[in-house]
């Protein structure tokens, strides 16, 4: 029995330590994506009333390349398409598209100032808002798949080992 008892609080101690471990590693690895999914906003472009068939052009300073820049346009009118170019600091034409609302995602090649311009090409006036930053992509992350494990592990060490006392103590009893 003393036998017993000294497995069952190893299998116990070993659950108590896979599950604090997996959750030190979520807090320090997976928090901010399990708190913010999706679009993390860096700053506005411009919030502003553009005419119909006009535009309006904003400037975007980035520092980090190569790094996925997401820009989020939104209006206040329903039916409403958008000419959006963006330039880079050479005056390269990166992207050109017609958009309603929607999510725009570009790799910038260089740091610098990228011109956005955004042309109205409806037949109505509206008012249009452009933010920058930064969308979550669908990858996951080896930590995610570790703190994950190490929790279902550490719960199944627990349960198991106090279900398998359990059950040993009930045999011993009758």
């Amino acid at each position: 029995m003393a036998k017993e008892k000294q497995v069952y609080n190893y299998g116990l101690l070993a659950g108590i330590i896979m599950c604090s471990l997996g959750f030190v590693i979520f807090l320090n690895s997976s928090w901010n994506d399990f708190l913010t999914p999706g679009f993390i906003e860096k700053g506005l472009i411009t919030a502003t009333p553009i005419p119909s068939q006009e535009s309006v052009s904003g400037v975007l300073h980035v520092d980090e390349i190569k790094k996925p820049m997401t820009l989020l346009i939104s209006n206040e009118a329903s039916q409403v398409s958008f000419n959006v170019s963006i330039e880079n600091p050479q005056g390269i034409t990166v992207y050109n598209a017609n958009v309603a609302k929607g999510v725009l995602t570009f790799v910038p090649d260089n740091s610098g100032d990228y011109v956005i311009s955004i042309k109205n090409l409806s037949s109505k006036d509206t008012v249009v808002n452009v933010s920058y930053g930064y969308s979550h992509t669908e990858n996951i992350s080896l930590f995610s798949i570790l703190w994950v494990f190490l929790i279902l592990g550490g719960n199944y060490l627990i349960i198991h080992t106090y279900f398998s006392r359990t059950r040993n103590e009930s045999y011993f009893t009758r």
